[in-house]
Order: structure tokens, then sequence, then C-alpha cells
């Protein structure tokens, strides 16, 4: 793995960083799609148009929603299958999963903004977990193989077709895709160790991140545009990509902030919007659940939070050139995008 001449400095900024207090300061709005509460709530787009899903009813599946801008809401389900809308871009295209009910392996699904659903997977894929699509119709995810989980890259226009995987990983996943070309995602090794990253699109290298917590794994689920802003996402025991605590990290700001839904048993974090607002879900200890939007990111909340460092880090983040440790992979070819 090589590293840059300042790694030494960054590697010290990092240990502070993972050792850092969370601050508190996040404001939560609650949030319902008509009426209905949202089981999850994973996605939204600059208009400020919101996807997830709900509890069908009569219970026992899922039923994806969209609840627009203007607060209308439209359900919709997909029999013998829970819904999972996952991502939503300007142009209201959806990507999303569908999981069988009764066995079989995830399908992914394309809904367009006249709301006509496609199958999706990935060329050669058993099973397809689309998780982003930005506002240049690049889809990001993962899929499944074999031999275990593999990272995803595809345009809807055919101009781009990659499977990515981190160096010497078993597995590795990719979550949400920002409009600047990041990615965040997280690699997990034999050991069931799990890596947070974020992989640059246009140079094809990997940033390793610090964790906000030592010995606890973490994936990224979501990065703003700008780079300098992350949503941390404690990775199950399970190794799958259910989120259990959450994190956001703003370098510009140097905070360290965890969310936590007030009275919630776990509280996830999974669409982190360029205003600084974040969009997630949370659980009761009674099992009940529920959304929400956490608005004022805090100020610092120490002089002593590695503020030289942090601000190194999301310096080099922006530019997408300067990783912590970096190593570009193999490019591989450019094949036509394909959809089952």
């Amino acid at each position: 793995m090589f590293f840059r001449p300042f790694s030494a400095f960054i590697a010290s900024a990092c240990l502070m960083l993972a050792g850092a207090s969370a601050s508190a300061g996040y404001q939560y709005e609650l949030l319902t799609a008509d009426g209905r509460l949202i089981r999850y709530l994973l996605d939204s787009n600059d208009q400020g148009d919101m996807i997830g899903s709900v509890p069908s009813i009569p219970g026992g599946s899922l039923d994806g929603f969209l609840r627009s801008a203007d607060g209308s809401t439209s359900f919709w389900s997909t029999s013998d299958y829970l819904a999972y809308p996952t991502s939503i871009n300007n142009a209201g295209t959806i990507v999303g999963v569908n999981i069988p009910l009764v066995g079989g392996l995830p399908e992914g699904f394309i809904r367009s903004s006249a709301g006509v659903e496609s199958p999706y997977n990935f060329p050669g894929a058993l099973g397809t977990i689309p998780f982003g699509i930005n506002n240049d119709d690049v889809i990001s995810g993962f899929y499944v193989t074999p031999t275990g989980r593999k990272g995803f890259l595809e345009s809807l226009s055919g101009t781009l077709s990659r499977t990515v995987e981190f160096p010497g990983a078993a597995e590795t996943q990719l979550f949400a895709l920002s409009n600047s070309g990041l990615v965040g995602g997280a690699s997990w090794d034999s050991a069931g160790v799990i890596s947070p990253f974020l992989y640059d699109v246009s140079t094809e290298t990997f940033t390793l991140l610090p964790k906000p917590t030592t010995g606890d794994n973490y994936i990224v689920s979501s990065v703003n545009d700008s780079g300098d802003a992350i949503v941390f996402g404690l990775g199950s025991a399970a190794g799958n990509y259910r989120d259990v605590s959450s994190f956001v990290f703003d370098a510009s700001e140097g905070t360290l902030t965890q969310l936590n839904v007030p009275g919630a048993f776990e509280t996830y974090g999974y669409d982190l919007r360029n205003d600084g607002s974040v969009l997630g879900y949370y659980q009761n200890l009674d099992g009940s659940f529920g959304s929400f939007r956490a608005t004022d990111i805090p100020e610092p909340s120490s002089a002593m939070f590695a503020m030289i460092g942090v601000v190194s880090i999301a310096a080099g983040i922006a530019r997408r050139r300067r990783c912590l440790s970096s190593r570009r992979v193999d490019r591989p070819s450019i094949r036509s995008a394909r959809r089952a």
C-alpha cells in the first residue's frame, strides 16, 4: 500500500479522531408518509423528494413510497417481495432492491419518474443490491457471487460498467454515490473485520477512513457532494449492510456527532444532504420504529479535536487525489451496460 509523504502526520490525526468524544446537538423532526409510519427512510434528492419503505396494509410485507417535496405521497407494492427503494436522483429515477418473502436472492430494480419499474441486475450477478444513483445516472451498489459480495458501478447510458474490489478484501460493498463521483463503502476481511472507505470513481482509488470508535466495524453509508462530510454506520456482526448505529463526521467543522433520536434504542442515518441535515430511521426498545430528519450540525465541542489533521483529511477527500492510504486498482474493461 502506498503512503503519501505526510502519512505519519495523518495517521496521528486519525488516532485522535477515533478517540474523540462525540458531541450532541442535532434537532430531530419525526416524519411520516401520508400519516403512515415509515419503516425505512433511505434517501432524498436535491428537490427534497424522499423515498423508503412502509409496512404494507394489511401487514406482513413492505411497500415502497415516494414522498414528494410538496408533501404528496405515492405508494407501490411488488407481489411476494419486500420493497426497499434505496436512492433517488434529481430526475426522479429510483433504484432499490426487492427481497423475496420466501427464500431467493435479492433483485434490483429501476423505477422511472413515471412509476414504471424494471428489473435491474449487474451482469453476471446472482443477486444485485443497488444503493445509489446520482444525477449522471450512475448506479452504485454490490452484487452476490458464489464467492462473496463485490461492489459495482454502472451507468444507464452504457458508458460505464465496473466491478469494484478493495485490494485483498474478502468482500467489498458500495453504498451511496455522490454527484461529485465519491462513493461510500466498506471492505470485509476473512475474519469479518469491516473497514470504511471512500472510493473515487474518476481515479479508481480508495481512501481508508478512521473509525469513530476503536474496535468497532463501520461502513460509510452516505457522503455529501463536497466530500468533506460523511455518515458512518456501525456494521452488524453478521457482516451484512444493516446499520445499528451512526455518526456524522464533518471535516469542515471538525465535528464527530452521534445520531441519537431522543428515547430511541437505535438510530440509523442513511442520507446526508448537502445542507447538512440527515435523514434516517430509528427503533425503540419495544420494537416500534419511525423516521427522522436531523438538522443543526453542532459547532466543534473542543479546540483539541485534531483540527489541523481533520482539515487535512477533508482537503484530501475534496481534491480526490490525496488519500490517507490509497491504492490504484487495475482498470477493468468498460463494457456496455446490460439489464436483466
